[in-house]
């Protein structure tokens, strides 16, 4: 069941790859057992309401030059300027990939309308901008899927597990019914863990920090979104000026779940981070 269940998961995430296959192969193990069974076909699928099947993430985006509120300020210019208000260098990989062809043009058309400096520093008017049109921001940080195509995904999702379910037990296969059914539970009690991080990020970003850690804390090593929490318990505790709290928990992922994930995956974001909150923890402890 392994490739069924890789289509089914992917349904609700941003991984095009599997998530625009209308008709997904199953194993062969499975298609022997019953080679009459197909997987519904999902082909309405869509991304930023784009055709999912017509939107490459390994190139440009069909999105990427479409107006924000400066009409020849182009999404991808947005983004861009996103990345000069973090002072990123290099420029992020998927800059180049998903969002801007020509990095030179994108420049001249942010520094022409006053949004950066011929330094490459965001202006106030460029904060003013990026603020105006952060859902950008947030549409790039959830794959571009909007939230009503989320609950689309979701219902598609579940609507295939139960009929998968009825299958293999139309079938007599009361075992795989039962193994799909253990995988629907589970996937239901992650997206109630997911929904709680929601709900935390959200107090975070309207300054309710107590609100948002209390929700965090006791699920951060229960669900398979640890890094997306424990980034923003990190981020919490910086609002606050908590360093040895953000120090803390910092290197309770890097060794506890960091190795869960293997390699060096995520270390390039938990490192450098960690440093500076050690920087301002000693800079904190220091004027007492």
């Amino acid at each position: 069941m392994g490739r069924i269940y890789s289509f089914l998961k992917k349904l609700i995430y941003k991984d095009k790859s599997v998530a625009t296959k209308s008709n997904p192969e199953v194993d062969d193990s499975q298609d022997n057992k019953n080679p009459e069974m197909k997987i519904p076909s999902y082909s309405d699928l869509t991304i930023y309401g784009y055709p999912a099947d017509s939107v490459d993430f390994d190139n440009i985006f069909p999105w990427a030059n479409n107006s924000t509120s400066i009409p020849n300020v182009t999404i991808g210019d947005t983004l861009y300027l996103w990345c000069v208000s973090r002072n990123c260098d290099p420029l992020p990989k998927y800059l180049r990939k998903n969002y801007v062809t020509d990095i030179q043009k994108s420049f001249k058309d942010l520094l022409g309308n006053g949004l950066i400096t011929d330094r490459r520093k965001i202006t106030d008017k460029g904060s003013a901008f990026l603020k105006d049109n952060w859902q950008y921001i947030e549409l790039h940080k959830t794959g571009w899927v909007t939230p009503s195509e989320k609950e689309q995904r979701v219902k598609k999702f579940y609507k295939t597990y139960d009929y998968l379910i009825d299958f293999w037990e139309s079938s007599g296969d009361t075992e795989t019914a039962n193994e799909i059914r253990k995988e629907k539970a589970e996937d239901l009690k992650q997206d109630e863990f997911i929904k709680t991080i929601e709900k935390a990020e959200q107090f975070s970003k309207s300054g309710k920090i107590s609100e948002s850690n209390s929700l965090l804390l006791p699920i951060r090593n229960s669900t398979n979104q640890s890094v997306r929490i424990y980034k923003r318990l990190a981020i919490n505790y910086r609002k606050s000026k908590l360093y040895s709290d953000e120090v803390k928990i910092i290197e309770e992922f890097i060794n506890d779940q960091q190795p869960k994930y293997g390699g060096t995956a995520w270390l390039d974001y938990f490192e450098p981070r960690l440093k500076r909150a050690k920087e301002l923890e000693r800079k904190s402890l220091s004027k007492k």
